[in-house]
């Protein structure tokens, strides 16, 4: 008698839960990538508090993304607009997405973005210089060159 009462309830909760199930994974992924470039910082999420960042040196401090430096928060941004385009097709064009990055940073920003866009219609079209961030790509690298006229 009472799994007849409760199955119902139960089957409800857990078909909400799984409707949310994507967004959480999605979350997560945000906060781990983010966390793999910053050092000095930690991003962490919850539902009641949102989106932290907090000093690694001062825990107790939850800076404003102001309080970032340009590279991070260039990655803040980037990755939160490719986050929130996923229900869309949708085209990024970045140009030098490398400025203000660390090579170390460049040599993992396509990884990230592909990662946040994996099975979304997301296309990214970058203009770079940066050997660091292209060589993991090349197969899919076009070189502009300017023909002069005759």
């Amino acid at each position: 008698m009472i799994t007849n009462i409760l199955n119902p309830y139960i089957e409800s909760i857990e078909t909400r839960l799984n409707a949310i199930e994507e967004t959480k994974n999605i979350i997560h992924t945000f906060i781990i990538t983010l966390n793999n470039f910053y050092t000095s910082k930690k991003l962490s999420f919850s539902i009641n508090d949102g989106l932290k960042i907090i000093s690694i040196y001062n825990k107790r401090e939850v800076l404003t993304p102001s309080m970032l430096s340009s590279g991070e928060k260039q990655l803040l941004l980037l990755f939160c607009n490719t986050i929130t385009a996923r229900e869309q097709a949708s085209i990024f064009i970045i140009d030098e997405p490398e400025l203000s990055l660390n090579v170390k940073w460049q040599r993992k920003l396509i990884d990230a973005l592909l990662t946040f866009s994996e099975g979304s219609s997301i296309q990214f079209i970058l203009a770079s210089h940066s050997i660091e961030l292209l060589t993991k790509y090349t197969q899919n690298v076009s070189k502009l060159i300017h023909q002069k006229e005759n």
